[in-house]
């Protein structure tokens, strides 16, 4: 009787890193593809409730979590003997904002690598600027999924404060989504859109673009 194999599972960053397009884009074409990475991670990692669990990504054998008290929001690095990223969160920070951080530094991690072949044209600040940019987006949408947002606006749930609650994250990084989603208007549009996580220590920027 013959016998047949089974492929082992692919893992939820091999996963996202074949989506990544192989050519340059302009920082839109790298905004919508950050948003279907957003999406796919969900569905990699078999997230159906409307609040992500932390340890979806925390869990994940590719990284190890663990806490800095450096002035900044986190960072990550390569561990080349333990063959795995590492991910360091403010301490001091909120629960909620050390979640936002951990997608945010995860988003590094799935592209890391691909930003010069992205914008080869682009001078280095540049470049992390935009991956800075893309990073928020995508910690932004895989927490707050613009169609369980808008189911939760829909049945009243409309304020920062509640929408924040519900998918576990910051009012502040509640408001931004609302606004960027256009169910709110903007705060103020004089001003441009900060990213959510500090700047990181130069060094570290240098690894994660």
């Amino acid at each position: 009787m013959g016998s047949c194999t089974t492929r082992p599972a692919r893992s939820v960053l091999t996963v996202l890193r074949a989506e990544l397009p192989r050519q340059a884009l302009s920082p839109l074409d790298l905004m919508l593809t950050v948003s279907r990475l957003a999406d796919q991670l969900r569905e990699a990692a078999h997230v159906s409730q409307d609040r992500m669990p932390t340890a979806t990504i925390a869990s994940l054998p590719c990284l190890r979590v663990g806490q800095t008290s450096l002035p900044v929001a986190g960072y990550t690095f390569w561990d080349c003997h333990r063959q795995q990223w590492v991910v360091r969160l403010n301490v001091s920070e909120s629960a909620e904002d050390r979640r936002f951080t951990l997608l945010h530094e995860f988003g590094h991690v799935v592209w890391h690598g691909y930003c010069q072949h992205f914008f080869p044209d682009l001078p280095r600040d540049q470049r992390i600027s935009i991956a800075e940019r893309a990073a928020d987006v995508f910690a932004s949408e895989a927490l707050m999924p613009t169609d369980r947002v808008l189911a939760c606006f829909h049945v009243g749930q409309t304020s920062p404060a509640i929408v924040a609650k519900h998918f576990g994250v910051s009012p502040i990084a509640a408001l931004w989504r609302l606004e960027q989603i256009g169910l709110l208007p903007p705060s103020d549009p004089r001003l441009p859109i900060q990213p959510f996580v500090h700047p990181r220590p130069t060094p570290l920027l240098e690894e994660a673009a």
